[in-house]
């Protein structure tokens, strides 16, 4: 027998009205008494934020993420924080194929040798369209000693080539304005470049401007694992985010940005630790 004494009629009503079960909401009485009470505050909290039934049921590990994200104060920061600003299409190409197994001086450094190499050819690099990008970052790439970092065997300069001309005539502000279906089917189209997986387009998208995404990276995955205690794929801690951001109104790139500095320090600290 489901308990429902500590809820109303009207409370009862409403979670109806909303595409909730009894059963979806309520915990049985052989459970324990602070299960039952966190199954209350999760009905209130859903009549009160007026959530409809969605694909993902709120689940324990959903409430673990989130008091742990509010314990480390990463939900505050998040809904504080500066939006991550926009960048040209050619600097998220290369921040989001050089980031990868790298660090931020990696693809700087490559974004800063291209901008020169191409403002020497042209003259300048604001209006650039992504032919440019293809035809200077191609010439500097014969000409210039350059770097030889590869992902999946291939090098990444080439996969950088290999994004533009999958990109077609994309600018910041046709990204911008896509849907969330047309972004995947821009990312299907992405993801037929050997080399370029889910983590990478996130980050592409992250640096175009589009704060509903979060790069599902190894600091991504660390913290959540370390937060529900085991752990979790890369598509699960995305997931999970995703939906704790939506449940207290912060925005997922603002959220990922938060989470990727905590790491950050928490691995320094945990390499000092070490020694």
């Amino acid at each position: 027998m489901e308990s429902q004494e500590e809820l109303s009629e009207v409370e009862r009503r409403k979670l109806l009205s909303l595409g909730y079960r009894p059963k979806e909401i309520w915990v049985s009485e052989s459970y324990y008494v602070e299960a039952k009470k966190k199954a209350i505050v999760l009905a209130r909290q859903i009549i009160e934020h007026g959530h409809r039934k969605r694909d993902f049921a709120i689940t324990a590990e959903q409430q673990e993420l989130s008091s742990a994200l509010q314990t480390d104060q990463l939900l505050a920061g998040a809904a504080n924080a500066k939006r991550r600003p926009a960048v040209s299409v050619a600097r998220a190409i290369i921040g989001a194929v050089f980031s990868i197994q790298a660090n931020n001086t990696a693809w700087m450094n490559v974004t800063d040798r291209f901008e020169a190499y191409a403002k020497a050819k042209k003259g300048k690099v604001a209006d650039f369209t992504l032919n440019d990008f293809t035809r200077f970052f191609g010439e500097m790439k014969e000409e210039v000693v350059f770097n030889k970092q590869k992902i999946g065997g291939r090098l990444k300069s080439d996969i950088c080539l290999d994004i533009s001309q999958a990109l077609g005539n994309a600018d910041l502000a046709v990204i911008g304005r896509m849907s969330l279906s047309e972004i995947e089917k821009m990312a299907c189209e992405l993801e037929k470049v050997h080399g370029v997986g889910p983590a990478l387009i996130q980050f592409f998208l992250l640096l175009c401007g589009r704060d509903d995404f979060i790069k599902g990276d190894t600091m991504v995955i660390s913290y959540v694992s370390r937060a529900l205690g085991r752990q979790v794929s890369a598509a699960n801690a995305v997931r999970l985010l995703k939906i704790v951001a939506e449940d207290h109104h912060v925005s997922p790139g603002n959220l990922d940005l938060v989470i990727w500095h905590f790491e950050r320090e928490h691995r320094k600290q945990s390499r000092k630790n070490k020694k």
